[in-house]
């Protein structure tokens, strides 16, 4: 039987996120790192790193 192992923090946030940008939650933009960090209760590295998947995949555009 094979183990299933859960999946990163950061991939688990970059899921919540597409499926809110889907969803058209963030039509004033996504909120900075600090609040994602706090709302999701992860490092800033994390959360960035999700935010570069989603960038990576043309679903953001980030500035700074």
């Amino acid at each position: 039987m094979a183990t299933v192992l859960p999946l990163p923090k950061y991939h688990q946030i970059y899921l919540v996120l597409r499926e809110q940008l889907h969803e058209g939650r963030f039509a004033q933009g996504l909120p900075p790192e600090m609040v994602l960090s706090k709302e999701f209760g992860a490092g800033r590295v994390t959360v960035r790193r999700a935010l570069e998947q989603l960038a990576d995949e043309g679903l953001i555009i980030r500035r700074a």
